[in-house]
């Protein structure tokens, strides 16, 4: 297939008429490069592809069909002749491949000296697709509609205003994000992930920082290795974490939970929807929940207040306290909490209609189960056994611990 095939430079400027290309001193610092296409379509059927640059890069889409790139040198020292020719000498590679619809950038030239940097400024039609593979720096995007793929080895990425499906990758760096929506995919080694007002379904990767999102309308799947994870304004149908780092804090959040966390706390408060939780070495504290509640903890705590729905929880090394709301709302529901070494104490609203089954296993003591409600307990060859009705004793609540207490209180 024959393509025409453009390089933008100062000397073939003359030659088409659509490519432009200028440079200027502005002053004994900073030197500027300006290449421009006349005209690029505005309705997503051309890619930006943009690899092995170095440098602060900077994209803001516009209406209409303007393609622009500056590019701003500037030397910490005073510009003097060497310098003025290591930049002059330092040309991009810009190609227009048109019947294919890309646009190619790349530097070409001998590396320049290490006392000059350079940033890219490209001003092009907001609905385009980006492909960007550089070597480091940081990557400024904006008002952009399309496919974006970013991968750098060494930079922060920050994104605002922007629809579609995106890839961003940084070896070290933050990604903040804004104004979002689509299908996103994020990781950085090491740094930050941060994704406020926004929408889509979002899928986020940390090896060493912290995971921020909130005022979220879409689903999210985050893994974190070392850093804590944040969560606040959410609403979603699906909500599934991975956390081996820091605290796990989930706030105001309207979706169904999974989340396996080890080594440190979770934190929910506000929370509709159903939660499923697998812990490990760490506590769980909940506060306001209307959903069912499913707990496993290997060695840790877990305390719940203001809870409507079922509960089964279970902790191998660990105490359970659980304070239940009254909800007419919902019915048909049970209690299940059980502990093989540590204390259980359930907080039961008066009216709540319920039937108790509690044991406390390879115990004597009958002291050590006790209950604001009438119920009749019993040393059995199993433990220490107590049975009763709340009411109609409607709802079925089972409690099982091994050589701990069990302490029914009214609430």
């Amino acid at each position: 297939m024959m393509q025409k095939f453009f390089i933008l430079s100062q000397l073939i400027s003359t030659i088409y008429g659509l490519e432009q290309f200028s440079e200027e001193t502005l002053n004994k610092h900073h030197y500027k490069k300006t290449y421009q296409l006349e005209f690029i379509p505005d309705n997503g059927s051309y890619l930006l592809s943009i690899q092995d640059i170095n440098g602060n890069l900077f994209i803001n889409g516009t209406e209409g069909g303007e393609f622009r790139l500056e590019v701003l040198y500037k030397t910490n020292s005073f510009a003097d002749k060497k310098n003025i020719n290591q930049i002059k000498n330092n040309e991009m590679n810009i190609s227009h491949l048109e019947e294919d619809k890309i646009i190619q950038i790349n530097t070409v030239s001998n590396p320049i000296h290490f006392d000059i940097t350079k940033s890219y400024y490209i001003y092009l039609p907001s609905y385009i697709h980006l492909n960007i593979d550089i070597i480091g720096g940081d990557i400024y995007l904006s008002s952009i509609h399309g496919t974006v793929n970013i991968l750098t080895n060494g930079g922060n990425i920050d994104i605002d205003g922007l629809s579609g499906k995106i890839n961003a990758n940084t070896s070290a760096g933050d990604l903040n994000l804004k104004n979002i929506d689509g299908s996103i995919r994020l990781h950085t080694n090491n740094g930050d992930i941060t994704v406020t007002n926004s929408s889509g379904n979002f899928y986020t990767s940390t090896s060493g920082g912290n995971l921020s999102f909130k005022y979220i309308n879409g689903d999210i799947k985050a893994q974190n290795y070392a850093g804590s994870i944040s969560l606040k304004d959410i609403n979603s149908k699906s909500i599934i974490i991975n956390n081996t780092g820091g605290l796990l804090l989930c706030q105001n959040i309207i979706s169904n939970i999974k989340i396996k966390n080890y080594n440190n706390k979770t934190k929910l408060l506000d929370i509709i929807g159903n939660v499923d939780i697998n812990n490990s070495n760490s506590d769980i504290y909940i506060n306001h929940l209307s959903g069912n509640l499913n707990c496993q903890l290997t060695v840790g705590n877990i305390e719940g207040k203001q809870i409507s729905g079922s509960i089964d929880v279970f902790s191998t090394v660990g105490d359970i306290l659980m304070e239940l709301n009254y909800n007419t709302q919902i019915d048909d529901y049970g209690i299940y909490l059980e502990t093989n070494a540590g204390d259980i104490t359930l907080k039961i609203p008066s009216r709540l209609s319920a039937n108790i089954d509690a044991i406390i296993m390879k115990s004597n003591i009958i002291q050590n189960l006790n209950s604001d409600f009438l119920i009749s307990t019993q040393i059995t060859e199993a433990g220490v056994v107590g049975n009763g009705s709340i009411g109609l004793g409607t709802i079925p609540i089972k409690l099982r611990s091994t050589l701990g207490e069990i302490n029914i209180e009214k609430e």
